[in-house]
Order: C-alpha cells, then sequence, then structure tokens
C-alpha cells in the first residue's frame, strides 16, 4: 500500500515538473475518449430501436438464394420481394402478420399549382402501423382492406408536413394530397418523432 502511494506521488511530481508533456498526454487522452465516444454513439444511433417502434417479436424475412437461384441471383441476401411473392407469404403465413414497405421518392404537388416537391416516401401495406406498434395522434390509419384490391389510395402524412404543408389543419383527416401525379386521402398523420420503422426517414417538408 506504502510503496502505490508512494509511487503515485513520485508520478503527480514528475508530471507536474514536466507541465508540457502532461498538457499533451491530457489532450490526446481527451480527443481518443471523444472519437471513441462518437463513435458509440453513432453505432446506437444506427442500431437502437428507433423512437415508438415496438420491436418484440417483429422479424424481417429474406431470401438466402441456392441451388438455381443462387447460380442466377449471386450469394448475396435478397430482401425484395415482388408483390406477387409478397401475396403468397402473406396468405401462408398463418398466426404472422406480414407487413410489406418499400421506400422510395414521392414529388408533392402544392394545391397551389406551384412546383412539383420532392420529398422521401414510404409505400406500405395497411397492416403496417398495427405491426410495428405505432399509434397515430391524428386520423384512423388505412383502411383494413385486402391490399390487392382496388380501393381508393390512402396516404399518411409526416407530423412536419401536416404543420408545414397543411397549416397544422384540424380538419386534415379526408382531405386529399397529391404525389407521383396521383390523388390520396388523408387518412392519418404520423407522431413527431416518428422516422420509419428502420429510422433514417426524414419527415421532410
Amino acid at each position: 500500500m506504502m510503496n502505490s502511494l508512494s509511487d503515485l506521488v513520485h508520478a503527480a511530481r514528475t508530471l507536474t515538473r514536466a507541465r508540457a508533456f502532461t498538457a499533451v498526454c491530457v489532450v490526446s487522452l481527451g480527443l481518443g475518449m471523444g472519437v471513441v465516444i462518437a463513435i458509440l454513439l453513432l453505432l446506437r444511433t444506427v442500431t437502437a430501436t428507433p423512437p415508438r417502434i415496438n420491436d418484440k417479436g417483429l422479424v424481417e424475412i429474406v431470401i438466402r438464394p441456392s441451388g438455381q437461384l443462387r447460380a442466377q441471383a449471386g450469394s448475396a441476401i435478397i430482401d425484395t420481394w415482388s408483390l406477387p411473392d409478397y401475396f403468397d407469404v402473406r396468405d401462408a403465413a398463418g398466426g404472422m402478420a406480414v407487413s410489406g414497405w418499400s421506400r422510395g421518392e414521392g414529388l408533392y404537388q402544392p394545391e397551389d399549382t406551384g412546383p412539383a416537391i420532392s420529398m422521401q416516401a414510404m409505400y406500405v401495406s395497411s397492416n403496417y402501423f398495427s405491426t410495428i406498434g405505432v399509434t397515430l395522434p391524428r386520423g384512423p390509419g388505412f383502411t383494413k382492406a385486402d391490399d390487392a384490391s382496388r380501393s381508393e389510395p390512402e396516404a399518411v402524412i409526416g407530423h412536419r408536413v401536416w404543420q408545414v404543408r397543411f397549416n397544422s389543419d384540424p380538419n386534415i383527416i379526408g382531405r386529399r394530397v397529391t404525389i407521383n401525379r396521383t390523388d390520396f386521402v388523408i387518412v392519418g398523420v404520423t407522431p413527431e418523432d416518428f422516422r420509419g420503422h428502420t429510422s433514417g426517414l426524414n419527415d421532410g417538408y
């Protein structure tokens, strides 16, 4: 115990005399810790479950090619599905809710006939929000209908879009919005901090 204390006192005196060396060590240590903390925060942001998403029981269905498919498509995992394949999987998945989604760009056409505005969009099946456990603060959400039906196109808009583009209209439900030259009926507004189940979906405006 005494030897350890003497060593600490000697080290402290040495560092006090070599102030430049001490300053370099402290700065280097601080920078190193800052980089490590930044990396950890980035990893947490990328891997953590986005806000409001209930990930209990959520899985992603992918295809690992084998046999003839591997010869045609290679060894990369396939995480995209054709619409008929999605319907086949959904109909065969007894006791499990299967939701489909696709991310893309949407061209929003303002009501004042100004130029179209590009914003991020997601195209999802009608059970998307119920599957990921998100409750919409406004509107009933998508109609519970067969996704293969020709029902009227419906849209759930982001909270920021509702605020900026529609002036926080309390009667937003039922209004129409034109995206990619298609008229949609607005059936809901997402929570303010919702960015998609995989995050990264900016609430454009």
